[in-house]
């Protein structure tokens, strides 16, 4: 609905401030500060300026990310893949046949 999400920006706004919380979002707020009557404005836009950041996704690895910032992983990373998985137990093994018109029938488990 019209209006909903500037209703949704003061509320944010509204209970960080209350908080003193952080605000993480893309969104500056601008229309909000202009649209504070008096120094509420200019107050508002200090008070962002100190308690919101933005942010971005990046494509890269967890450890270029870590050399970047001039950190070192502590941690080792498990193996990933079903190369890696215990086999199924025998109640969740597929058998595949084919039907009489050639298509593959899957059949799990004993029946």
């Amino acid at each position: 609905p019209a209006g909903a999400r500037s209703s949704d920006d003061a509320s944010i706004i509204k209970h960080a401030r209350e908080v003193n919380g952080m605000i993480c979002s893309n969104d500056r707020y601008t229309d909000h500060c202009d649209g504070t009557p008096g120094n509420g404005g200019k107050d508002l836009r200090r008070w962002l300026r100190h308690n919101r950041t933005g942010y971005e996704f990046r494509v890269g690895s967890v450890e270029e990310a870590a050399y970047q910032a001039g950190r070192e992983l502590p941690m080792s990373f498990p193996p990933v893949g079903s190369v890696y998985l215990p086999p199924p137990p025998d109640s969740e093994t597929t058998e595949t046949s084919h039907d009489v018109d050639g298509s593959d029938v899957v059949r799990r488990g004993p029946e």
